[in-house]
């Protein structure tokens, strides 16, 4: 396989945690529990923290999707060894998937706070930020693990920013999604 293919196969690999991370609340809308918003409904300074759209559940299924999938790959590191980065015996694994799961909620939760802030109304486009809010908690809160490359940092923000469309779209056309963004 050609190093570059590797390369980029080996930073979707280790950023898949993430990925399921993210898309986890949409596909758990279906639960109906939890369905309490992160900050209460509270406001700062008369305009709400985050929003109703950031809920308990959300957060609980983004980090569960994401040790699910980490688990996984534990168990695929073998034959997924040579797309691998890190090696997924050799750490506590679980804390890593953790990491990448909180990183990748709190990134989303985090650019909700600043359109709350900025009077972007939820569900309304924040064009870039929405595409890479996810990833940059995932790369931020991943490092206290493992330190990447900037190159490893901006192809991840590139792979998944530009996935990321694409899976919202596919998200909407199943009806998963009230909008195509």
């Amino acid at each position: 396989m050609a190093p570059e293919l590797n390369f980029l196969l080996a930073v979707f690999w280790l950023f898949l945690p993430a990925a399921f991370a993210n898309m986890a609340p949409v596909l758990f809308k279906w639960l109906p529990v939890l369905v309490i918003p992160m900050d209460f409904g509270r406001d700062l300074f008369g305009k709400r923290i985050l929003g109703n759209n950031k809920t308990w559940r959300g957060f609980f299924s983004g980090v569960f999707a994401s040790l699910v999938i980490i688990e996984i790959q534990s168990y695929l590191y073998p034959f997924a060894a040579g797309v691998s980065m890190i090696d997924y015996k050799s750490r506590n694994i679980i804390w890593f998937g953790l990491a990448l799961g909180l990183g990748a909620i709190l990134g989303d939760a985090v650019k909700s706070f600043i359109k709350r802030r900025l009077g972007i109304l939820p569900g309304r486009n924040f064009l870039i930020a929405d595409q890479i809010d996810w990833i940059v908690g995932a790369l931020l809160l991943g490092s206290l693990f493992y330190s990447w490359s900037l190159e490893v940092w901006a192809v991840a923000i590139l792979m998944f920013g530009l996935l990321h469309p694409l899976a919202n779209i596919i998200g909407y056309w199943l009806l998963l999604k009230p909008n195509k963004f």
